[in-house]
Order: C-alpha cells, then sequence, then structure tokens
C-alpha cells in the first residue's frame, strides 16, 4: 500500500485505493463460498488454494518493474538491516501523533471500526434472536458483503463530486441515524442491509484518508506511518464484539444499539470538527 503512489496511473491514490477496497470486498464475497466448494471437493483443497493464491501475488508483484520508492541517501548512522519492527512502528506512530489531522482522523477511524465490529455480531445475534436459520445468517453476511462492493464501486462517482471535508464526516453522521434501527427488526435481510447502508461511503471516505496520509507522510515514512495508521485504525476492532455481546446479554437491544449509535455520532461531531479546522490542508481539495 505505500508503493501505491509510484504505480498508480496519473499519480491518483484515491481511485487506486478504492480499487484495492473494491478488491477485498469482492474477495470477501467470493471467498467464503469458494471455500466451500472447494471443501467439498476435498479437505486439503482449500488450503492448496490458498497456497496458490499466494503464489500468484507473489508472480504479480514480480512483474512489477516501476520502482517503489524513490532514491533517497541513507539515514546517518543507521543501516537497514538495523532496523526493528518495532522501532519502524514507533517512528510511524511518532510522526502520524505530531500530525494533528492525521491523529483526530484515524482515532475516530478507530471509534467507528470499533462500533462496525460490534454492530455486526449485533445483527447476528438479533436475527437468531427472531429464529433465522443459519443459511439465512449467511445469507446476512453476504449481502453486507455485497454492500461493501457497491460502496467501492460507486466510490469514484462519490470522490469526484464530494469534497473530502464533507464526505469523510458523513460517515459518521449516516451511522449516527442508522444504528438505531437496529433495535426494531430481527428480520436478517432489513439489518443486512442496514449494516450495509453504515459502510456505504466508507470506501471513498477511506480513499481519501489514504491521499491525505499519502500527501502528508515523506517518502522514507511511507512504509511506516502506513502500518501505524493501519495498527492505530484497528486497535479497537476487537474490542466491539466483546461490548456488543455483554451488552446484548445483560441489557437489551435497544441499550446496545444506543451504545453504538453515540459512538457513531460522537465520531461524526469530532470528524465535522477536525475537516473543517483542517481545510487549509493541502491534501483536502475543496
Amino acid at each position: 500500500s505505500a508503493a501505491v503512489r509510484h504505480v498508480a496511473p496519473g499519480g491518483d491514490v484515491a481511485r487506486a485505493h478504492v480499487l484495492n477496497e473494491a478488491r477485498d470486498s469482492a474477495s470477501a464475497l467470493i471467498g467464503p463460498s469458494l471455500g466451500g466448494v472447494l471443501f467439498g471437493i476435498s479437505r486439503v483443497a482449500p488450503f492448496v488454494g490458498d497456497a496458490a493464491s499466494y503464489l500468484l501475488s507473489a508472480a504479480a508483484v514480480a512483474v512489477i518493474r516501476t520502482p517503489l520508492q524513490e532514491s533517497q541517501d541513507p539515514e546517518p548512522n543507521t543501516k537497514a538491516s538495523e532496523r526493528y519492527l518495532r522501532s519502524d512502528l514507533v517512528d510511524g506512530l511518532r510522526f502520524m501523533w505530531a500530525q494533528v489531522l492525521l491523529r483526530r482522523t484515524l482515532l475516530c477511524a478507530a471509534g467507528f471500526n470499533f462500533a462496525y465490529s460490534g454492530l455486526t455480531l449485533l445483527v447476528i445475534l438479533l436475527a437468531q434472536s427472531g429464529g433465522a436459520s443459519p443459511a439465512a445468517t449467511g445469507l446476512l453476511v453476504s449481502v453486507v458483503a455485497i454492500g461493501g462492493l457497491t460502496g467501492s464501486l460507486v466510490s469514484p462517482l462519490i470522490n469526484r463530486y464530494t469534497a473530502p471535508r464533507h464526505l469523510i464526516p458523513a460517515v459518521g453522521w449516516v451511522g449516527a441515524v442508522v444504528v438505531p434501527f437496529f433495535a426494531v427488526t430481527t428480520d436478517p435481510i432489513i439489518l443486512a442491509v442496514l449494516l450495509g447502508a453504515t459502510t456505504i461511503l466508507g470506501p471513498a471516505a477511506n480513499a481519501e484518508l489514504f491521499a491525505l496520509q499519502v500527501e502528508a507522510t515523506p517518502e522514507n515514512l511511507q512504509g511506516r506511518v502506513f502500518s501505524a495508521a493501519l495498527f492505530l485504525g484497528s486497535c479497537a476492532a476487537p474490542l466491539g464484539p466483546l461490548v456488543a455481546g455483554l451488552l446484548f446479554e445483560h441489557a437489551n437491544s435497544w441499550v446496545t444499539a444506543a451504545v453504538f449509535a453515540f459512538v457513531m455520532l460522537t465520531v461524526a461531531v469530532v470528524l465535522t470538527i477536525t475537516m473543517h479546522r483542517g481545510r487549509a490542508q493541502p491534501a483536502l481539495r475543496e
């Protein structure tokens, strides 16, 4: 991902990131079904297929002839062989934390990912409490994946006509409006549509955030900052299902939905203020 700026046509990293999002959504939609088919053929087949996919990826990378990093002088008193994963992550976090716009948007991304992961479990629990069959629950997950793929496909149009300072906060506002409706139904299809609605703007917003990070980061820190951003943005996601499960078991669906709606509302307010104050940033086009 840190090398995208060197291979994206015309340096359009936002569009390149959208294509990556579409690829991931398509994989999430097709992968489980393909794995089931392969498992039906042989227990070994899914693992062979997975290994083959990595070989294809390695071959695709091997044929890239474009330099993936600008030439640069080596850092003083530093050898590449002496770098460790921990120090690289710390370097990335330190740089990112010093950039107010990056820091606040990524903390909000962590809050959104926390809420989304919790809501994913909540819709499954609600569907099961309404008597949904395992097949219906599986269909629910597929519909959500279709929503992510749809969001990726329409992202270029959204990015073309919506400024980042409006688009990025809109992800939180949509979630804050939609999430309370989770508590009024147990129909798996309706739940899937609601969950998909919370993420329909996600791919477009992620593309703009990625472009913002690339624009603000020096070449020699691209990989480290991207790793730090990925870490910070996803660090709270594992807590979402835990909180959702505890609230659903010890309270009710209304309380659970209200808590996650409040998280989304907080994300929306903070992002709106942050984007308004960050309008002077060169990466934030009008």
